[in-house]
């Protein structure tokens, strides 16, 4: 979870317009309210961006959008931080979870491949 305190240190007065905060809440009462949960860590330790099927971490700058794997994956790195995020547990990431889950990747690709596909499309019209 991101600190509100690093976000008012990083934006200053600007943050309040904004309430972070407000926006944690709202997210967790909307995730219950659809029968899911919440669950808050520290992304400072898990590095999602950064952290590869095979347990090492490679940092990268923000302006690389991309994650490629060691084991070849290449997909956003927004992506990659959601999908490795399902397998959080008390601020540690099971790489054995996700790795079993690997294969399943390709279909979510192709998924979100046809979803950004039809996003440009519409954009278009």
């Amino acid at each position: 979870m991101n600190s509100v305190k690093g976000w008012q240190k990083r934006y200053g007065k600007a943050i309040s317009a904004k309430s972070p905060g407000f926006v944690q809440s709202e997210l967790k009462r909307k995730a219950e309210n659809a029968g899911g949960q919440f669950i808050a860590f520290s992304t400072q330790k898990t590095a999602l961006s950064q952290t590869h099927l095979d347990g090492s971490r490679i940092k990268k700058s923000l302006s690389q959008r991309v994650h490629k794997d060691v084991t070849g994956l290449v997909m956003n790195r927004d992506i990659w931080s959601a999908y490795l995020a399902r397998y959080i547990n008390e601020d540690q990431l099971s790489l054995q979870d996700a790795q079993c889950e690997y294969p399943r990747l390709e279909s979510l690709k192709i998924g979100m491949a046809a979803i950004s596909n039809k996003l440009q499309t519409s954009k278009r019209v």
